[in-house]
């Protein structure tokens, strides 16, 4: 058995830019042939797809191809979020990771990750609540 499990599914979560009109000054450098559209400079959309663990490795193969015929990546995407929930039974812990991608108006593309874990059950030891009750008297002492 993997130590690491996907709890759920995978979810990529896009922002798209809608192509816009280029000034004057732009229009003969870029996409010319089609009417001169500027990308990544108007307004953005966002979209959400989910490959979801339990399903037939077939399917997920035929939705990932179904994303790529579809250019669901495009010269339009200007982000693109990777979520991922996974569960580790052996030390009863979650660990969330999260992956973006920034797509820059050069071609640059930035890549920053996160990766957190905590307990599936946090109080395993009685004691370990003291520290949470302190905290909690902190906050109402606030109010």
């Amino acid at each position: 058995a993997a130590y690491n499990q996907i709890s759920g599914g995978v979810k990529l979560a896009r922002l798209n830019s809608v192509p816009g009109t280029c000034s004057q000054d732009m229009k003969s450098m870029y996409d010319s042939r089609f009417g001169g559209r500027c990308f990544k400079t108007s307004e953005t959309t966002s979209d959400n797809q989910y490959i979801f663990y339990h399903d037939r490795y077939e399917d997920i193969v035929q939705q990932l191809s179904n994303l790529s015929a579809a250019q669901w990546l495009d010269q339009n995407t200007t982000k693109l979020d990777i979520d991922i929930l996974f569960y580790n039974a052996h030390l009863q812990s979650y660990s969330v990771h999260k992956q973006t991608f920034r797509f820059a108006e050069d071609g640059f593309v930035k890549l920053y990750f996160r990766h957190e874990t905590f307990l599936a059950e946090p109080y395993r030891n009685i004691l370990w609540i003291i520290p949470d009750i302190f905290f909690g008297i902190i906050i109402l002492r606030m109010l």
